[in-house]
């Protein structure tokens, strides 16, 4: 059988988009290259982006895988079981919950949210219970405030935000003046929330 290959003199350039046109560098090809750099810019933009929405608190998600990860721990849950949401309650009010993976150490508060838009916290952090359930009282709104709705949320508060509130706690607690955040504390997350009305 003829090969045409045979027939090409050892200086004739191959067709083009052979593979001898690729150019070729000590450490392989170029599309080599271009490869490695081009998964090296997508690994630096995926991680920002998830470092970025753990920052920010904007992914409960997110927060939740980091914890079990560092802690060694599956996903760190906080979930409120009663009252349950809808329900019409009197204040104060016993919270229930129960919770899973919480880091040691760290602090979980209620926050109270009503028509002013601020959060109100409670006067401490919840009380971690055996069998992964937990309790805290909670406050809502005036005694005026029959029929009016509130949110009732449980955080995870990071070692500053824990200063923060128990700050805002002793001087509230002074004055007598309750007066709100207008953001819960940086760097916390928000596990679960009801809405509920007052009787």
């Amino acid at each position: 059988m003829h090969d045409a290959d045979q027939d090409r003199p050892e200086d004739d350039p191959l067709p083009q988009g052979s593979a001898a046109d690729v150019p070729r560098g000590k450490d392989g090809s170029a599309t080599h290259r271009k490869l490695l750099r081009a998964g090296g810019y997508i690994g630096t933009v995926v991680i920002s982006i998830v470092v970025g929405l753990v920052v920010a608190g904007f992914s409960p998600t997110v927060g939740e895988w980091v914890h079990g990860i560092v802690h060694g721990c599956g996903a760190t849950r906080l979930v409120i079981t009663y009252p349950s949401d809808g329900a019409s309650i009197d204040t104060p009010v016993e919270l229930k919950g129960t919770n899973a993976c919480v880091p040691s150490g760290s602090e979980a508060w209620i926050f109270v949210k009503g028509p002013d838009e601020l959060y109100h916290p409670q006067r401490l952090p919840i009380l971690m219970l055996p069998d992964n359930r937990w309790t805290a009282q909670a406050w809502v709104g005036l005694e005026s405030d029959h029929g009016v709705s509130f949110e009732v949320s449980v955080w995870l508060v990071g070692e500053a935000g824990e200063i923060s509130l128990h700050q805002y706690v002793n001087k509230a607690s002074t004055n007598g003046n309750w007066y709100g955040l207008r953001k819960a504390p940086k760097g916390s997350i928000m596990y679960d929330s009801v809405e509920v009305t007052r009787k």
